[in-house]
C-alpha cells in the first residue's frame, strides 16, 4: 500500500475524508502498522498513509537517500525563455554600445 508525500497533508487528508474515505479514526492497520493513526486512511480496496516533508524520515516504503538521489537526477533546464531574452537583450546592447564608440573615434 502507498505512503504519499505532500507538502500540504493536512489539505490532502481533509479532500479524502470529504470524498468519503475513512481518515485519521483510529481504523486497524493491516498493511501500514507504522504509519500515525491521525495520517492513516483506509480504503475498500487498500490503505493510504499520508505524509508531510518533515515525516519523511518516519516513511518505510522511502528512504530519505532514494528521495535524495531521485531529485538530484531531476533535470533542470539550462537555457530558460528569461536567460534567452537576457542573453538577446545583452548581446544587442553590446552592439548598440560598440556602434556609438566607434562613430565617437571616427570623429
Amino acid at each position: 500500500m502507498p505512503e504519499l508525500i505532500s507538502k500540504y497533508p493536512e489539505i490532502v487528508l481533509q479532500i479524502l475524508k470529504e470524498a468519503g474515505i475513512e481518515c485519521g479514526t483510529g481504523a486497524k492497520q493491516q498493511i501500514l502498522v507504522n504509519c500515525p493513526a491521525e495520517k492513516f486512511c483506509s480504503l475498500p480496496t487498500g490503505e493510504l498513509c499520508i505524509y508531510g516533508l518533515t515525516d519523511i524520515p518516519k516513511m518505510t516504503q522511502i528512504s530519505g537517500a532514494e528521495l535524495a538521489n531521485a531529485a538530484s537526477d531531476a533535470r533542470i533546464p539550462l537555457l530558460t525563455i528569461e536567460a534567452i531574452i537576457l542573453i538577446v537583450l545583452t548581446l544587442i546592447i553590446g552592439v548598440i554600445i560598440g556602434i556609438l564608440i566607434k562613430s565617437k573615434i571616427k570623429k
